[in-house]
């Protein structure tokens, strides 16, 4: 099987770019194929897009002689990119190659068989393997440099070639020193007076230097409390962390820390929500402490329970050990009883007659082994300064019940009396003194507001000689009141 090559434009055009940029040419990978998918094309105009359906293969290995390369690949019928399922000829071979620098891999050299290729068994359970070598003289002024992108298999003839030159390197008797762009081992500890550097000259920290950094830096800034707190530059924490509260450990319970009385004040049994919509398959734990018992017993009614339904729930009787309970339970995905029910007694309602049980650090947790007791991620408050109770803030829902019973927006302007602090308002823009001055609201026969009039020293007459018939007083929200000549505003008619 012959194959002829040749080197194409665009690799000649490579070579001199590559020279002139005094840069390497980096073999990247041989494309096989079964045609050209322009028969007629000229071999030194072939580019790599004109291989049909081909596969690629990296190269191994390269050799290099004046104005001559060499480069081998092994194809397989089985690597971990592909596999060749049908026996594949091999017609048709193009080295493709880039410059140092640069990411657009070209078609170098073509090789196309004269009659018939190698073929490429197909994969049938048993791996096939050909090395293929492609030489290939260029012209150039002087020899280029070449280098490869990628080795992945080391060829034979390579290996024996590298055994001979280690035995060269050992009959020549050398001796045992560092060599510079080698990698060295030392067999014994080393000792470097001036201390140890990279190649740019900073120096290697040593474990003293790690240990005075931290002892100097860290411990200066977090301290541990040794009782589940943290120092953290003056202020205690509590080292619980949000995003690491997952799925296999948080408690599914909010409000964990507030006890709950069960008794016959609240129908002998409290439901405990959780925000799950389902409860996924495995293992979850409920734990509480339970205290204030009224009724002499040694269990409780626990379960789960539909929040749909409460009267779908799934309990059972669980011993009161030490003071607590510990109920555990499986699970299957998709399960819709997600919150908890709890009795004050055994047997569930009924037993529950006359008991009384207090709940505290109650918590509902997928997990298959018990865990101390824990709040709701929701629950947790990281810094333990707070400068103001949270019984002193307002919530929303107050600020609007409150905001409802004014009856107007506070931060509307426009419905606001200005005080100018000199003994005037400003109401709509206007500036009135309520003291001294009487006022007449102007409304026209459909009875809506047109104006505001003053009448000089209480006539029922303004300036300008109209005169104004009073209908009934007012007052600067524009409620009816009874009449009083003490209030600065008459509504009246013209």
């Amino acid at each position: 099987m012959n194959y002829k090559s040749s080197m194409t434009d665009v690799g000649n055009e490579m070579i001199a770019q590559a020279h002139k940029d005094d840069k390497a040419i980096i073999f990247d990978s041989f494309l096989v194929s079964e045609a050209l998918s322009d028969t007629g094309v000229e071999l030194t105009k072939t580019t790599k897009n004109l291989f049909s359906n081909p596969l690629t293969y990296p190269i191994n290995s390269k050799a290099t002689s004046d104005n001559t390369f060499t480069v081998k690949a092994v194809l397989a019928n089985k690597t971990d990119k592909f596999t060749v399922d049908e026996d594949f000829s091999i017609n048709v071979i193009g080295v493709l190659a880039h410059i140092d620098g640069s990411s657009d891999s070209r078609l170098i050299t073509i090789a196309v068989a004269e009659g018939t290729g190698a073929v490429i068994t197909a994969f049938r359970d048993t791996l096939y393997s050909l090395t293929v070598a492609i030489t290939q003289a260029y012209k150039a002024d002087q020899p280029a440099n070449f280098g490869l992108a990628n080795v992945a298999y080391a060829l034979a003839d390579d290996l024996d070639k590298l055994k001979t030159d280690i035995q060269i390197i050992i009959d020549g008797g050398l001796t045992d020193v560092a060599k510079i762009n080698e990698a060295n081992t030392f067999t014994e500890a080393q000792k470097f007076d001036k201390g140890a550097t990279d190649g740019k000259g900073n120096a290697y920290a040593t474990m003293k230097d790690v240990a005075t950094g931290l002892n100097n830096g860290l411990s200066t800034k977090v301290t541990d409390n040794k009782d589940g707190t943290e120092q953290l530059n003056g202020v205690q924490v509590q080292p619980f962390n949000k995003l690491s509260d997952t799925i296999g450990g948080r408690n599914y319970l909010l409000n964990s820390d507030q006890p709950i009385t069960v008794s016959e004040a609240n129908n002998r049994y409290t439901i405990i929500p959780t925000k799950l919509k389902t409860l996924s398959a495995g293992t979850y734990i409920f734990t509480a402490n339970v205290s204030g018992l009224v009724g002499n017993q040694t269990s409780l009614t626990i379960g789960l329970s539909n929040p749909s339904n409460h009267n779908d729930y799934n309990a059972s009787n669980v011993p009161i050990i030490n003071g607590t309970v510990t109920k555990k339970m499986t699970i299957t995905d998709g399960d819709i009883h997600t919150n908890v029910i709890i009795y004050s007694g055994t047997n569930g309602w009924p037993g529950s007659a006359g008991c009384t049980a207090i709940y505290t650090n109650y918590q509902l947790i997928k997990s298959d082994v018990v865990k101390d007791w824990t709040p709701a991620p929701e629950d947790k408050v990281n810094v333990s300064d707070m400068r103001t109770p949270a019984s002193d803030v307002a919530g929303i829902e107050e600020v609007n019940a409150k905001q409802d019973k004014i009856g107007y927006t506070p931060a509307d302007d426009s419905k606001v009396v200005h005080d100018n602090g000199d003994g005037t308002v400003t109401v709509d823009g206007q500036t009135y003194t309520p003291a001294n001055d009487v006022y007449a609201i102007k409304r026209n026969d459909a009875g809506n507001t047109v104006g505001t009039v003053k009448i000089p020293d209480g006539n029922l007459q303004s300036s300008a000689g109209d005169r104004f018939y009073p209908i009934k007083w007012f007052n600067s929200y524009d409620e009816a009141m009874t009449y009083s000549k003490s209030h600065p505003y008459v509504d009246c008619r013209w």
